[in-house]
Parts: C-alpha cells; structure tokens; sequence
C-alpha cells in the first residue's frame, strides 16, 4: 500500500487529476508527459461522457486502477471515456467492468490500438472486433463503433472487407480507402498520412480509390463495396481519386465510377483535410502529393444512357470563391466587371462576358490538372479579347500567392481545341503575347497540412479558416441526448428530429375519451409570390435595427385565425375549473412582484385578436418539397455584415458540435448560414420578427425566420414541461374561454426550468414534445436566456386547463403541444390522445409542485425578458411593444 499512499498525498483521492483542454488527466508521475498533455489538448468534445486521459507508464497493477477509481467521482449522470497513453494503452474489457460496476457510471474504453486522427477524433482499430466497448454496471458490455465523435456511417466502415483477390476496403478514420492490398511498403507510408490528415465528417462518407505506387485499381473493386451499402448510405458517400484507377479512355474516374455502378454519383475534387466541419479540398498528383485547393470542391456525375452515348458533363455542386467576388449571378458565376463574370470550372476559373459562349459546354467539360489551376479568358471576340485577358491577369493577382504561382492563364479557343478530341485537361497556348504561367514574387513558407511521406510537402497556402475567440460553449447533459425517436412532430413539412437529441417519451395512461374533436388551421394558402421576392424592395436595416418596417399588407383579405370551426368545450374536457388539483403558484415569483414590469399594463393594451394564418409567401414554414437556397443567398448577401460578425462565434460552436451538421442534403455552409439565423433570432434584432410573423405580414424576416428554423430543427430537443409567465386582460381570457385549439405561427420562447426575472400574474405551463433547446447558440450579453426553449412557427396547443387570477392566486394556463400524428387530413385533431392530457396535466402539476419553494437557476437577461409573455395563438396589433 506505499505506493498508493503516496499517490494519494498527491491529491485529495487517488491519483492526481487535472482539466487540460476537454479532458481530464490522471497521472502517475512527477508531471503530466508531453504524449498527454497534446491528447488531452486536441481530443474533442465528448457531450455524453468525461474524456479521462490516463497518464501511467509501465505495468497498470490492480493499485494502479484502484488509483484511477478513487481520484474519479460516483454515480455522475455523465460516464466516462478512458484513453490511456502509456507502454499498455489498452486496457482489458474486465478492468472496463470492473471500474464501471466500482463507480457506478459507463465507462467507454478502447478495444484495440488508440490512432489520433484529424479534428481531435480518436480511432480504434487493430482487426476485427475492435473498437470503442461500452461498459455499464450489470450488464454486457457493448460494441460502440470505431470512431469518436461517432459519425452516422461507422458501422459501413468499421472492418477491412476484400474487394478482390488482391484489393481491400479498409477503414480509415474518415472514412473507407479501397486499394491494392499486396504493396505493402508503398501503402503504409500513405495509411499513416491518411489517418492524421483526413477528417472525420459526420455525415459524409469519404471512399478514397486507389493508392500512388501501385497498380491501378480494377472498377470491379468499387462495385462490389458499392452493394454491401444501403440506398441511404449510398448519398453519403464521396469518392476521391488518390491513385491509379483503370479508367477506360479519357473519361474522368468519376465518369467511369458512374458508368460501372449504373448510378449518379458525387465525386470529391480532391482529398478533404482540415476541420471535419469544412474541410479543404486538395488535388493530388500521381506520386500523391498535394498540389492547389480546388475552387469546384464536389461534382455530381451521371452515367451515360447507353455505352457509346458521349459522357454529360459533371454537375458543379458545392464550389468556393477563392477573392472577393460581386453579386452571384448564377450556379457558380459572380459579377465581375460591367461587362465580365467569374465562373467556376472544374479546371479552375473563367472570366467570361455575362453570356456564355456557345462553346461554354466544352470549356465546362475541360478536366482539372492536378498541379496546375487554369484560369480561361474569353477570346471569341477579338476585340474583347484583350480586355477579357486583362481582367483575367487581375483575378489572377488576387489568388493566394501559392495559387497564383501555380495558376495557367489560358484562351478559351485552345481549351475548345483541346476538348475537340475528347476529355482533356485544360491545358493549351495562346500565342506569343501569352504570358507564361503566373509565379509569386513572395512564397508562403511550407503548408498546414503535412504531404504524404515519404515525399516531400508540396507548397500549398489554402485559404485559412476564419479565426475564432475562444468562448465558453455551454455544456449539454448526457439526458439531452438519448437515443429514443419521439413519435411525433409539430408540422408535417419539418424534418423528424434527430434521434440522437430525444429524450425518452413518457409512459401511456387509458383516460375516457374526449367527445368532439377540434378543428386546426387548414394548410398554408397557395401564392404566386416567390418565397423571396416580397422582401426585396424593403429595408432589411429595419429588422436588424430592432423595428418593424412598414409594409403594405398581403393583397386579398388574409384568413384568420377564427377561420376553423373549434368545437366548444364540454364536460369532459378538462377546461375551466375542473375537479383537477390546482398546481400551486411557482413561488420563485413572488420575490420580484415590486419589480417595474416588462410589459405595458394590460389596460392599456389593444383589444385581442387570434393570429392570422399565413399564405406561403408570410409563413416562416417553406413549402413542402422546397428548399431554402434562396433564402440562404439572401441572408448571406444582405446581413452579410451581420452574417460574418456571427459566424465566426457560430462556426466555433459547430466543429465543437458536430452532430449539428447532419440533415440529409445539408453541406456545412448551409449548416453554418442556419446556426447564423437562429444565433441572429435571439439576439435583439430577432424581437420583430415574432411581431411580424404572428401578423403574417411580408418582410425580410420570412426568409431569416426560414433559415432559424432549419438551424433550430438540428438543436437538442425537449420533451417535458415548460414555463413562461404573463399577465392577460379580461378581453384575452374571453377569448380563451370559447376555445381548445391554439397555433402559435412566430416562435415561441418559454423556459425549461422557471426564472424570478420574469414578471405577470400568470403561469403558463407548456407540455412540450419538439422544442428546440438554444443553449449552445445563446448570446453571451443581455440577451441570454438560460434554459431557454423555441417552439417553431406552427405548432398547435391544445388548452387543457384555464383559470384567471383572483386575489392573491395566480392565473394559469396550462397547454400541451399537438404532434402531427393527431390530425386528420382535413385539420381535425384526432379524439383519441385524451391519455396525452391527462398525463400532461399530471407532469405539469407535478413540476409546479417541485418548482413552488425552489429558486430557479435560470437567469434571463433584461434585453429578452419580454419575449417569455406571448401566449401561443393570440396577437396584438402593437405586438412589437412586447
């Protein structure tokens, strides 16, 4: 027992234990080693368990763990991740049991060798069956996957599977490398490359073919990894060309994948480095070196109708603009000059007139040269030409210096030539006056990201990505994100919430049915406006400048929100005073009751009113089956002030959250411009949008509001009791009495847990099953709001109780929202969810009872305070004073 003995003067319990970067360190020497330090330094966010890096060189004896078990707390909701550095980095899966049964907590520990790979991820592999192992106390442990952070593919690539005879499918931390498996000493210097360099992105499978040095991968070899995967797991693949592949003819690899697997497919331009959230694209080149950044960074590719059909040129779907660039003008071409554009190529840039030549197709088609970037000029004119060349030698000047020292200027008529017998690169002359490919008089010494051993590193400088503050990023308990699908959700034309962001539904009860059901509003009304272009002619400033602008209103006579027919309560509907046990007032109020109040007094309020529904072109829903790539130009052109001040808080939030960027058919910038909209909603600026949204009128929030409801929809849900508190006019409980139905049309704040800033002389308790939680977009000033919740644009309540203030008793109102799955086609809720009520009016006079004598945590800042009194469904027509 010396030894532990003196661990133990080293520290209260055990051994001792310090924070470094998102980890804790256990060490068993004099100081933390350098191997430890740097792992705990990089690794990234684990929101589900405490990353526990221990630090113990030589022989772990049984002392050794009860060292570890001791300097770790017990029964902690969060369990714990244990990387050990050290001789034995790997520990038995009967030591994971054992210090998880000893702790009472989870314990995820490697099975296999420990890779540090790109991005903080960790990678487990050493053959079959090995892997992140999940240990909880009595019971078997568990397979977990290969990779952390987990993205959704890894289980696709979790073994080595043979392709052939002599070709394999191996895993790699970002993904799958299929290649020759018999030239053992030219691939593993690239194996180890691979592991640190390329990304682990959550939702994008990356399939690397073939390897430099050895033979050329058989297509054969891509098609039989291709069927072992599923029809969803198929669109998240992206191939990459990193060695030879036996292609027929000319054709790009991407072309011949398409045409072997009978199927369009998306083709990385280059092998992905840096962040998982925004990877870099790089060419490579035949030894597989890095060589430029590509401009065009995913291509779509569509195989050829019949064998000797001409291939169709590759679709540009994702792209950068490598200078400052004017207005997009269309798919991948920006203004320029008066009379020029900027297109991006697969092969690099175009300076063109602004309509495109007749030849445009073939200089489209023009293949990218590894080593060099090409930048085309227009020369059909020839006295435009020079001007066209001109124009381009100063786009030229513009690029990165290691660009620009590899760019090729080149005339469009020798890129036509050269495509005139068949896919080419863009390569060609264009006589004596043609300067010779463009070199920096200053170099940009070495590159982030190291080339391939064991060649040297190519001489690369890619466009940096944006630096960010280092802020505290608020931390997500272990609850938030379960693994259980909730069964419903608030509007049939947003997405289902992720799975990995649900807490566990609650438990049905059988109550008598309700006789008559109610009637919600009918779907959106048709319009010929565009989702867009109501608010082009309207000063976006006003929104940002916290006021509402004046706009005319939508043309015909809107509907209201007195359009349904709602049948009237009856005896069995648990409205008014009811046998139900009141819920006592939420006494953490009663201490700001000499406060000055957030809202005007009720008197001097406006008579109420039900919010209009809105027609497609005021609703911040899209239309079903559209999506929101207008809106997101928008936003990123007119706030593009706003949109870059916010990004760079926004874009530290999401590579230390990764699972923020899934959705089918999202790419990170879309991901990025709606965290921006929802980070922009709750600040300040965000007030009128509510005002403007339960009014239905037209304004350049419609496409801000669209965009924070996508970005909300990627957020942690939440699925239990919320709260916000009001003060309502007799004219407003009048309103409420006639009704069971409400649908709130603007977002809806409330408040996981209850807050003594708030004031009114009513409670109003939401059971909620979609909420969004802000916490990890909040504002750090006076416009955070803690345990703050957003209900989206419209999701319906159903009233379950109602009773005014009178004397010293507080008013309440108690909700719960309405899934999807209880309306009928033609609007009216279903009468067979009155087990939903009775449970909701239990767990809310639950949670004012644990809520009656206890001061509430939360804290909102005085700038949102009045955004927590809106009642869903009922609008004012001064809502902005709110």
């Amino acid at each position: 027992m010396a030894v532990l003995s003196s661990w133990r003067g080293k520290g209260s319990r055990g051994m001792p234990l310090h924070t470094v970067g998102n980890a804790y360190v256990l060490y068993s020497t004099e100081q933390i080693s350098p191997q430890a330090q740097s792992l705990a330094m990089n690794v990234a966010q684990d929101p589900e368990n405490d990353v526990v890096v221990l630090d113990a060189p030589g022989r772990m004896s049984v002392l050794t763990w009860e060292s570890v078990a001791q300097a770790l707390p017990r029964r902690r909701r969060a369990g714990i991740r244990l990387v050990i550095c050290g001789d034995n980095a790997e520990p038995s899966s009967l030591v994971g049991q054992w210090l998880s049964e000893r702790l009472n907590r989870t314990v995820v520990a490697p099975h296999g060798t420990v890779l540090r790979a790109a991005g903080g991820a960790l990678f487990v592999h050493s053959g079959a069956g090995t892997g992140w192992i999940r240990y909880r106390p009595g019971r078997e442990p568990q397979w977990e996957g290969k990779r952390f952070p987990r993205p959704e593919w890894d289980g696709l690539a979790a073994e080595a599977n043979p392709t052939s005879s002599t070709g394999v499918a191996e895993p790699i931390p970002g993904g799958v490398w299929i290649h020759d498996s018999t030239a053992g000493e030219a691939i593993q210097p690239h194996r180890e490359w691979l592991h640190a360099n390329v990304p682990c992105q959550p939702g994008i499978l990356v399939v690397l073919l073939g390897c430099p040095g050895t033979g050329k991968l058989p297509l054969d070899d891509v098609h039989r990894f291709w069927r072992r995967l599923g029809e969803e797991d198929r669109r998240r693949v992206r191939f990459v060309g990193y060695g030879p592949i036996d292609v027929p003819g000319r054709d790009p690899f991407g072309q011949a994948v398409a045409d072997a697997l009978g199927t369009p497919v998306v083709c990385y331009s280059g092998v992905p480095v840096g962040p998982p959230a925004r990877p870099q694209l790089f060419t490579v080149d035949e030894d597989g070196r890095l060589c430029w950044q590509s401009f065009a960074e995913e291509l779509a590719y569509t195989p050829r109708e019949r064998p000797s059909a001409p291939a169709p040129s590759p679709r540009i779907i994702r792209h950068r603009i490598p200078l400052e660039l004017g207005e997009e003008l269309g798919a991948g071409v920006y203004w320029y000059a008066e009379d020029a554009v900027v297109e991006v190529l697969q092969s690099g840039l175009w300076l063109r007139p602004s309509e495109a030549p007749r030849d445009a197709d073939r200089i489209r088609a023009a293949l990218a040269d590894p080593e060099r970037p090409a930048l085309v000029f227009d020369d059909a004119n020839g006295p435009r030409a020079k001007r066209m060349r001109t124009l381009a030698a100063d786009v030229a000047a513009q690029l990165d210096p290691a660009t620009r020292e590899r760019t090729e200027l080149l005339a469009a008529s020798a890129v036509v030539a050269a495509s005139s017998r068949g896919p080419a690169r863009a390569v060609g002359t264009i006589g004596e006056e043609a300067p010779t490919p463009f070199s920096a008089e200053e170099t940009v010494p070495g590159t982030p990201v190291q080339a391939p051993p064991p060649l040297a590193p190519a001489s690369v400088a890619p466009t940096p990505a944006p630096v960010t503050p280092a802020l505290p990023i608020p931390q997500v308990a272990a609850s938030d994100w379960a693994e259980e699908t909730p069964p419903m959700a608030p509007v049939p034309a947003l997405p289902e919430p992720d799975p990995a962001f649900v807490l566990p539904p609650p438990p049905p009860l059988l109550v008598p049915r309700s006789r008559e059901p109610a009637v919600v509003p009918p779907p959106l009304a048709p319009s010929a406006l565009s989702p867009v272009e109501p608010v082009m002619d309207m000063p976006i400033q006003a929104i940002l400048a916290g006021s509402s602008p004046t706009v005319d209103a939508p043309t015909g006579d809107a509907p209201t929100g007195d359009a349904p027919t709602v049948g009237a309560p009856t005896a069995e509907t648990p409205t008014g005073d009811g046998p139900a046990a009141e819920p006592p007032a939420i006494a953490v109020r009663e201490t700001i009751e000499a406060r000055p109040a957030a809202m005007p007094p009720p008197s001097q309020r406006p008579r109420p009113r039900l919010q209009p529904i809105p027609d497609r072109a005021t609703s911040a829903l899209p239309p079903p089956g559209r999506g929101l790539t207008e809106e997101r130009a928008w936003l990123r052109r007119t706030l593009s002030k706003e949109f870059d001040l916010v990004a760079t808080t926004v874009s530290r939030v999401l590579s230390q959250h990764p699972v923020l960027l899934r959705g089918e058919g999202i790419s990170p910038d879309d991901a990025l411009t709606d965290s921006v909209a929802v980070r922009l909603y709750l600040s300040a600026k965000g007030r009128v949008i509510d005002a403007a949204l339960r009014s239905a009128r037209k304004g350049p929030h419609v496409p801000l509001a669209r965009c924070a409801v996508a970005g909300l929809t990627r957020l942690p849900s939440h699925r239990g009791a919320s709260w916000l508190a009001t003060s309502l006019t007799a004219d407003q409980w009048e309103l409420l009495a006639g009704r069971i139905m409400l649908t709130e049309w603007g977002f809806l704040n409330a408040l996981i847990e209850p807050s003594g800033d708030l004031s009114g002389d009513t409670d109003v308790l939401i059971w909620a099953m979609t909420a969004r939680r802000t916490e990890l977009l909040e504002p750090s000033d006076d416009d955070h709001a803690g345990s703050r919740v957003l209900f989206l644009p419209g999701t319906s309540f159903k009233i379950l109780e109602r009773k005014e203030p009178a004397g010293d008793r507080r008013g309440r109102l108690l909700l719960r929202e309405v899934g999807a799955s209880e309306i009928n086609p033609d609007g009216r809720v279903r009468d067979n969810r009155t087990s939903f009520d009775e449970l909701a009016v239990k767990s809310l006079n639950a949670y004012a009872t644990r809520w009656a004598d206890a001061e509430s945590p939360s804290r909102i800042g005085a700038a949102a305070r009045p955004r927590f009194h809106a009642v869903p469904g009922l609008a004012e027509s001064s809502e902005e004073s709110r």
